[in-house]
């Protein structure tokens, strides 16, 4: 026999089967109505093309509910991807395919058809694609998890998501990889092609409908006047832009037949019995043409939505484009956004034309999603919305780079002066790029202050991108999740008061370290900017990494990787603002060096974190702990620190360069100066921070030197987030601000005499620099101010106070302050051009000083004679006679012997307030206990026999002692140094050291 003769004969046999051999069930159930039926096919003959389209006509015919068979059970659906779709569950884009038509699942009997036109084939193929597929991205988030490069604050997507749930992170269960899989294939078939298909034929409509159309480009014009693009805050006013999709989605539902459901028993619809295992398929096209609810179905009229409550979320049986109930599509708010945020975007931004004039093709493609069989092609026209929005006042500009040929090589001067003539606001173009120019207090007031939150972004630099790890450091960041952050750690850890307060003695030391280079080369002719550069390097070192780096250590030159990253800063990119120029960088040199220095940078930052790593290691436990545990401050890593670096050096030291520069040139206000910090700090060796509150002079000069030369004299640049009125004008969204703090400074409506140096003007006035009063905001303001402010000036006005305390000025021969050069050098932080090159001379402060009592000493020796053999008691029977506080000289060296409660507090407040308050005393407690158990175990092992306990107790106190100063003990003999024989030769011997060391003729005698 022929093997094509098997068919017919299958199909004879399987016909009387079904005819005489299956029991019927069904003479008692009340079914709905049916078409009649052909042997083996059932009705699917008379699904046609389109499905939707032909159950709809049979449904006139046979009423709402009807039960058809397909062969044996349910359709195959197919799926396609898109690059929304696509980003969301895996974070980029891929191409698209699909599936086809399975006869197999609804006449099983002939699944072996499948095989001879090699859909089983396919189906494994792209099955082991698909899982291929799927597996590569999932390999890949796994690399970038472990690289670190989905960081804190980023967008995480679905991928991301059900990673965390399958370790159990997210819901306390995990999910295997597979069911991994299906979830993300679900988010694909489900929310690709049904969300452009809706898009699409909303276009269509739009199109054929011209009235339609110019209703909703009034809308959306309407509401995004003056924006660069409408945002989904937009939307929620955007009444008929959700009408017009609501009535695509009635005419155009995604999905015209629903997914198919399945009956789990014997049910009762509209008084029909319908058995178990029954599928059923929801024509939601025809739904939405009902005349019963709809007036008028075919045409596309979206003002019936206007004033109705009818919505798309399966609330409303009417309008059930994606479904409803537990089988309801998860994703329908996630389309619907995609959907309005397109198709506002499209009508604000263009005007629409059909590429013919004749009509429009309407005929339908079937799918899972029906889409249009013609591709919609149409013109797009650039729609001008700016008609009637109010923009501040513009220079001329020139094609291309627009108005960047005025700002001249120092831009907050040439500002300034186009602000004399355009006003305090002014809109220029820097390439493409519009760019907002403030001069004026109210507009910095309502930019920090009032609109802070709209104008908190940052413009993107690519400068920042190549220096700070793609713009991951405070000052740069964009706003958002991570930049909330790194400021709160910021603010409340780095540069919180109290812990600008326990840098006070790293400010000091480093403030003395520099008097003394300067009184070394008294008398001579001094750099001035390369002390004071020195000292503020030092200072942040010390704060931001704990100790100083010197020239070259390393192989780095600190100061020298810093001056080079202040230049790229301050360096104007053409890239940024005319990104088609950037291949004038590379000509340039501008990209190697940048590439180079981030390459230091990042050796630097390595080498800090290494030697911070090992120190952890070895040390138990560190004198001043961090409070922010080491696994948090590795993940925000010390690239963090960048802007105490980078804002914390330049600016501080240019600061007092120019305010040293004043005060040379105006010899009254150095005379007026003099006075006040001589008279405060009469008596004393060095001026201290304590000292500085009574300053009021020494303030206002900082204040008065902030004013004229402001560190930044235009303040890092924001982005405005969305559009905002500012002074009466309309400022679009993505628009860069740049705040002009030199030329507010010099605003002659808020100054008197603006030009002149004054200090006079603060005196009586609340004015400061922090933030608050607009009229002098040196460091900003609002959420983008500086958050170091206190600590810059506490630097400030320290290094000054010392100064002037301890040293006279000069300028060198011939040079009168009226002749000295003060042109500036553009860059982030404008500073004197020509270096100021200064004499000091020490002065005598002890004239007038009121020194305690002292007895009566002898030459060379001094008092020495007086201590006796118990010191303690000698020095109590003098305090009876001098006084609770006196002076003597063990040789030529003062010594201070205080007898009384109140100079003992004095003296010994800074041991008490920094290194052993009981906070502190109470977070060694651990040491404590330690290094007592370890006492403990010493003795128990020598029980029963003799123990010299002197030995065994010093030897615990050393431990502690040694742990709580250094971080660890010291065994005998390590590091070839007997340690407890060494303290007890330094506690025996001190008293005799100490004091031939009083007679630098005597030291022979200790020798």
């Amino acid at each position: 026999m022929e093997y094509f003769l098997l068919v017919p004969l299958f199909a004879f046999i399987y016909f009387l089967h079904q005819c005489f051999f299956i029991p019927s069930n069904t003479q008692k159930r009340l079914l709905p109505p049916s078409p009649t039926k052909l042997p083996i096919i059932g009705n699917l003959h008379q699904l046609g093309s389109l499905p939707h389209r032909s159950l709809h006509k049979l449904s006139k015919k046979y009423g709402p509910v009807m039960l058809l068979h397909f062969g044996n059970l349910r359709d195959v659906l197919s799926g396609m991807t898109n690059n929304i779709i696509s980003r969301v569950n895996i974070g980029r884009t891929y191409n698209e395919g699909e599936s086809v038509f399975n006869i197999g699942d609804y006449i099983p009997w002939l699944k072996w058809l499948n095989k001879i036109n090699g859909l089983d084939s396919i189906v494994k193929k792209v099955a082991k694609d698909l899982d291929s597929f799927l597996e590569s991205v999932i390999e890949e988030r796994l690399i970038r998890n472990k690289k670190g490069e989905c960081s804190v604050g980023e967008a995480i997507d679905f991928v991301g998501i059900l990673l965390e749930i399958q370790n159990g992170k997210e819901t306390g269960y995990t999910l295997q990889t597979d069911s991994l899989k299906a979830l993300l294939l679900d988010a694909f078939v489900g929310g690709t092609e049904s969300v452009y298909t809706s898009l699409e034929w909303t276009m269509t409509e739009l199109l054929m409908h011209p009235r339609v159309l110019k209703k909703l480009e009034d809308e959306v014009r309407e509401l995004g006047q003056g924006k660069t693009e409408i945002t989904e805050d937009d939307i929620g006013n955007m009444h008929y832009l959700k009408a017009v999709i609501k009535e695509s989605l009635r005419l155009h539902p995604p999905n015209p037949l629903l997914l198919p459901r399945e009956s789990r028993e014997d049910v009762k619809l509209l008084d029909y019995d319908i058995p178990a295992k029954t599928q059923g398929l929801i024509n939601a096209w025809a739904m939405g043409r009902d005349p019963l609810l709809w007036g008028d179905p075919e045409e596309y009229r979206p003002e019936r939505f206007l004033n109705s409550d009818i919505d798309v979320k399966g609330q409303n049986f009417e309008l059930i484009p994606f479904g409803a109930g537990r089988r309801g599509c998860p994703g329908m708010t996630f389309a619907i956004i995609i959907n309005e945020l397109a198709l506002a975007r499209i009508v604000h931004k263009f005007n629409l034309a059909l590429s013919k004039e004749e009509d429009l093709d309407m005929t339908e493609c079937n799918g899972l999603g029906v889409r249009r069989k013609l591709p919609l092609l149409a013109w797009f026209f650039r729609a001008s919305n700016t008609q009637k929005r109010l923009l501040p006042p513009s220079p001329t500009k020139l094609p291309i780079i627009g108005n960047l040929h005025q700002l001249g090589s120092l831009p907050h001067r040439s500002l300034h002066q186009l602000s004399n003539n355009y006003g305090p606001l002014m809109l220029l173009h820097f390439g493409s790029k519009p760019v907002l120019i403030a001069s004026s207090v109210d507009a910095a007031r309502d930019i920090m202050k009032t609109h802070d939150l709209v104008w908190s972004n940052r413009p993107k630099s690519s400068m920042a991108d190549g220096l700070f790890y793609g713009s991951k450091d405070m000052a740069f960041s964009p706003y958002g999740e991570y930049w909330r952050q790194i400021r709160s750690v910021m603010v409340l850890h780095l540069l919180s008061n109290k812990r600008v307060q326990s840098y006070r003695y790293v400010r000091e030391e480093e403030t003395s370290n520099m008097i003394d280079k300067i009184r070394r080369q008294c008398d001579f002719v001094i750099d001035l900017r390369d002390v004071l550069s020195c000292m503020t390097n030092n200072i942040i070192s010390r704060v931001a990494i704990g100790r100083t780096y010197n020239e070259g250590e390393s192989g780095i030159d600190l100061k020298t990787l810093l001056e080079e990253i202040l230049m790229l800063v301050g360096t104007f990119n053409v890239g940024d603002y005319i990104p088609w120029l950037k291949w004038l960088n590379k000509i340039k040199g501008l990209d190697t060096k940048v590439k180079k220095v981030a390459k230091d940078l990042d050796a630097f930052l390595e080498s800090v974190i290494e030697e911070r790593v090992i120190r952890n290691k070895k040390a138990e436990y560190s004198a001043v702990k961090l409070k922010i545990s080491w696994t948090f401050c590795w993940k925000f890593r010390m690239e963090r620190r960048l802007d105490a670096f980078v804002a914390g050096t330049d600016s501080t030291y240019t600061v007092l360069e120019w305010t040293m520069t004043e005060l040379l040139r105006h010899p009254r206000i150095m005379k007026k100066l003099e006075d006040e910090v001589r008279e405060l700090g009469q008596g004393k060796t060095e001026i201290t921070e304590d000292d500085l509150g009574n300053m009021d002079y020494l303030k206002a000069v900082i204040k008065e030197s902030l004013r004229l030369h402001a560190p930044v004299p235009l303040l890092v640049a924001r982005e405005s987030m969305e559009e905002v009125k500012l002074l009466d004008y309309n400022i679009p969204a993505k628009t860069e601000v740049l705040i002009n703090a030199w030329g507010i400074g010099r605003d002659p409506l808020l100054w008197d005499d603006p030009e002149e140096y004054k200090p006079e003007r603060f005196l009586n006035s609340n004015i400061d620099v922090k933030g608050l009063n607009f009229e002098l905001i040196p460091f900003g303001a609002g959420r983008r101010g500086c958050p170091g402010i206190p600590f810059a000036i506490m630097v400030n006005e320290l290094a000054l106070a010392n100064l002037v305390h301890k040293f006279n000025f000069a300028l060198p021969k011939g040079i009168k302050g009226e002749d000295l050069d003060m042109t500036e050098c553009n860059g982030l932080a404008v500073r004197r051009k020509s270096p100021l090159l200064v004499c000091f001379f020490s002065r005598s402060n002890t004239q007038k000083r009121l020194l305690p009592p002292s007895p009566t000493k002898l030459p060379i020796i001094g008092n020495l004679h007086q201590l006796g053999s118990l010191p303690h008691r000698s020095l109590h029977k003098l305090s009876k006679k001098y006084g609770p506080l006196m002076l003597l000289h063990f040789g030529s060296k003062p010594v201070l012997v205080a007898s009384s409660v109140d100079a003992a507090r004095d003296i010994i407040s800074v041991t008490v307030l920094h290194l052993l308050n009981n906070k502190r005393v109470q977070s060694y407690r651990h040491v404590r206990e330690e290094e007592i158990s370890n006492m403990i175990d010493k003795i128990r092992q020598e029980c029963d026999s003799l123990i010299d306990l002197r030995d065994v107790l010093s030897g615990m106190t050393n431990n502690i002692i040694s742990r709580v100063n250094i971080g660890r003990t010291y065994n005998e003999g390590e590091s070839g140094i007997a340690v407890k024989a060494l303290l007890e030769e330094i506690t025996l011997g001190v008293i005799f050291r100490g004091l031939n060391g009083s007679i630098k003729s005597m030291v022979w005698t200790a020798e």
